[in-house]
């Protein structure tokens, strides 16, 4: 998981609500836009909530639940990398 967001707005935008959302006051709360394309995996133990990002025997999961279903959870990060590359969704290519 990344490094906590620290640089949110002072005043939100009108479009965004933190009022309900648990951990604020610590920044630990990222915002991520509406539309993402939620993990199929993370019920069975990745983080919960996630964006998916990779398309894997037919489901779309986060980097975590990606790494538990190749396998790949003793290998160093750049051996990841390339292992996941090919199982990008269109549009994270870049």
């Amino acid at each position: 998981m990344g490094a906590p967001m620290t640089n949110l707005p002072a005043v939100p935008p009108p479009w965004v609500s933190y009022s309900n959302v648990p951990g604020r006051q610590d920044g630990s709360v990222q915002v991520v836009a509406a539309g993402d394309i939620p993990c199929q995996g993370c019920q069975s133990g990745g983080s919960y909530g996630s964006t998916g990002m990779y398309l894997i025997n037919g489901k779309v999961l986060c980097n975590d639940c990606a790494v538990k279903a190749l396998g790949i959870q003793n290998e160093n990060a750049a051996e990841k990398v390339r292992t996941l590359h090919p199982f990008l969704l269109p549009g994270n290519r870049g």
